[in-house]
């Protein structure tokens, strides 16, 4: 019984923040269960990040440099191409690795924007998430 326990606890514990493959092995990554925010850095810098479930783990995207709402695309600044597939959601883990990352960065504001960018969508009359 106690070797079980162990072997539980080394799951729990192996798993964590680590670090991804570069832009040159993994240029496009494809999320669901995702959230587009926008945070206001102690410094009054502002930059905007998805977070979400991407190749079957949590993750929160580097600064967005560019945004196309057709096809639902974000574009960071280390270059990788971040789609999103179906429509925002939750996931238990990404939701953890986003307090992670806020907490570490301290944050002063944190605004959720996935209401807005539907209604921007929405206008421009795309209708589905892909």
């Amino acid at each position: 019984m106690d070797m079980q326990k162990n072997q539980i606890l080394e799951i729990w514990v192996t798993g964590g923040i680590h670090a991804m493959e570069p832009v040159s092995v993994q240029p496009v990554s494809y999320m669901d269960y995702w959230q587009l925010i926008q945070v206001t850095h102690q410094d009054g810098q502002r930059s905007r990040h998805l977070f979400g479930r991407a190749d079957n783990e949590g993750r929160v995207c580097s600064d967005i440099v560019a945004f196309d709402l057709k096809t639902v695309t974000a574009t960071t600044k280390s270059g990788r191409l971040y789609k999103v597939m179906g429509p925002p959601g939750r996931d238990a883990d990404a939701v953890w690795i986003y307090d992670q990352w806020a907490t570490h960065n301290k944050f002063v504001r944190v605004q959720y924007l996935t209401s807005a960018l539907h209604r921007m969508r929405r206008m421009r009359g795309y209708t589905s998430w892909m």
